[in-house]
């Protein structure tokens, strides 16, 4: 969401609001006091909005998480907290930051060292970084890129408008977000090139028309057998080896996958006959599971 999509969604929320602005000025209010009650009227709307989308954060994150990430203390805690009372703005800022810094060690520990990785990541680009590699669990995704969008927003337009209330509900769940962060022991290997270059190569073998009749029972046996890619390749118009070249551990990461595909229930994907049709549609699978790859360059 950028700032002008955001600013869109605030007018939404205060909608109501601006109507009764309306019937103060015509009917009501006498003329020099309106001012005063636009500004309420205003600063209402947007304490309200913020409130909405960090409650619709926590409500995807299990209770048992949020609290579990809040409960760990650490030495910044108590100036966050501290400053959320005296300067909510700025403690929103503060939380982000620490988020920030966080994600950027983290990736510097778990890249390889003197990596291309490493030597283009900077600190304010980290958590962009963190969301390219695919490893944070959708939620978790959500709410980190909600949490930016919600600081640049506040940082521009709304800084005057943020209570307390707002920064402590902003500074738990970037306690989550850094509890997630400092649990990563690796990063995803494969990226999703790899995956979308077999969906093209089963793609353009089905489109010949020439190998509708593989039936399902060979393609399972040769996911059994771990000879899959060999088959495909004997028979491919894409050269399967480049991608099994550039991405070498590709070969044991589809494979496995494959092998953990419930075999016998075809139907579940609707397919009966073709053998590539099912071996398109389990690639597409191991896509929608989103785990074990990342987004490519």
């Amino acid at each position: 969401m950028d700032t002008y999509t955001f600013i869109a969604e605030v007018l939404k929320a205060i909608s109501w609001p601006l109507t009764i602005i309306i019937l103060l000025v015509l009917f009501i209010l006498p003329k020099n006091g309106i001012f005063k009650y636009i500004e309420s009227i205003k600063y209402k709307g947007v304490e309200i909005y913020f409130k909405q989308e960090l409650q619709s954060l926590r409500n995807d994150i299990p209770k048992t998480e949020l609290d579990k990430a809040n409960k760990q203390k650490a030495d910044f805690d108590s100036r966050i907290l501290k400053l959320a009372k005296s300067d909510p703005s700025k403690a929103i800022l503060e939380s982000w930051n620490i988020t920030q810094q966080l994600i950027y060690e983290k990736l510097v520990e778990l890249y390889p060292k003197d990596s291309p990785e490493v030597k283009r990541i900077t600190p304010d680009l980290a958590f962009r970084e963190l969301d390219f590699t695919g490893v944070l669990p959708p939620n978790a995704e959500r709410t980190l890129n909600r949490l930016y969008q919600l600081k640049d927003s506040i940082e521009r337009h709304f800084s005057d408008e943020i209570t307390s209330e707002i920064a402590v509900q902003y500074y738990e769940l970037s306690k989550y977000i850094q509890q997630i962060v400092s649990s990563l022991t690796e990063l995803p290997k494969i990226r999703l090139t790899a995956l979308t270059y077999m969906i093209l190569a089963l793609n353009a073998l089905i489109d010949t028309g020439k190998y509708q009749s593989i039936p399902i029972k060979v393609i399972e046996d040769e996911i059994e057998n771990g000879t899959i890619l060999e088959y495909l390749t004997n028979i491919s118009v894409y050269n399967l080896d480049l991608v099994i070249k550039t991405y070498p551990n590709f070969r044991d990461f589809y494979i496995s996958y494959l092998q953990n595909m419930p075999i016998g229930d075809e139907s579940k994907w609707r397919v009966e006959n073709s053998g590539l049709c099912l071996l398109l549609a389990w690639t597409n699978e191991i896509i929608q599971q989103g785990s074990g790859w990342h987004p490519s360059d």
